[in-house]
């Protein structure tokens, strides 16, 4: 099967594209005319969003079109560290039409570290790195650390307002939630789980509720606010506090 439609070169940008017609790992060989210099092969991922063929996530710009330029069922990998310099918006959350649609697809972190997530006074029910994981979905391998988390939300925890998919191998580190609403669910992790969570863990982390307000008919947990009808397996929570 073809791969590779046509190569290039751009000379605006100075450099050769290769059109892709198909996703996957296209393999190009780069040789000369000169025989001093050998052929030598490389490797360009082409993601589509799809299982086998996942968009990668690079950077700050990347995470953040995930449910604007990239589809909230599509398939991701992160590919290194990333420190957040901006405001963020919950993915899962609709900017355009403020909808909580949630994310459908599936996030492998493949052990890397988000660093620096601020949620601060955001009008988000569900507030986190994900506004929801929704039924199906799975987020995994991922270090969430130094999140600052504040406001008045029904759901919120660092990786997810409400987790009804499946999250493993995840951790939060040195980070704070502070909720002030009532009638709320808040945890390290996440507000509320009714699906599956395994191999997670907070260390360090504070989380507030009520300590600037008085508030009623908050649930607050270490990891999880609620655990609803379902079973958090080999996790734990360590120096942290809740106030």
């Amino acid at each position: 099967e073809e791969v590779v439609s046509a190569i290039r070169f751009d000379e605006e940008k100075g450099y050769y594209i290769v059109d892709g017609t198909v996703a996957g790992d296209i393999k190009l060989a780069i040789s000369t005319s000169n025989e001093k210099y050998a052929e030598f092969i490389i490797t360009v991922h082409v993601g589509n969003g799809e299982k086998e063929t996942p968009y990668y996530i690079f950077n700050e710009t990347d995470l953040s079109k995930i449910g604007s330029v990239y589809g909230l069922n599509d398939h991701f990998k992160l590919m290194n560290n990333i420190v957040l310099s901006s405001s963020f918006a919950p993915i899962g959350y609709s900017e355009v039409d403020a909808k909580y649609v949630g994310f459908s697809g599936s996030f492998d972190g493949q052990f890397n570290t988000i660093s620096g997530l601020n949620l601060v006074d955001g009008e988000y029910s569900n507030a986190g790195l994900f506004s929801s994981i929704n039924t199906g979905a799975t987020v995994s391998n991922l270090t969430v650390l130094n999140a600052n988390i504040s406001g008045t939300y029904t759901n919120v925890g660092v990786l997810a307002g409400v987790v009804d998919g499946s999250v493993d191998r995840i951790a939060v580190l040195n980070s704070t939630v502070t909720n002030k609403a009532n009638d709320s669910n808040t945890g390290a992790m996440a507000g509320v789980v009714s699906g599956s969570a395994k191999l997670v863990y907070a260390d360090n982390a504070t989380i507030n509720v009520g300590t600037d307000v008085a508030i009623t008919g908050a649930v607050v947990g270490g990891l999880f606010g609620k655990i609803n009808k379902t079973t958090v397996q080999a996790s734990y929570v360590n120096n942290s506090t809740i106030n």
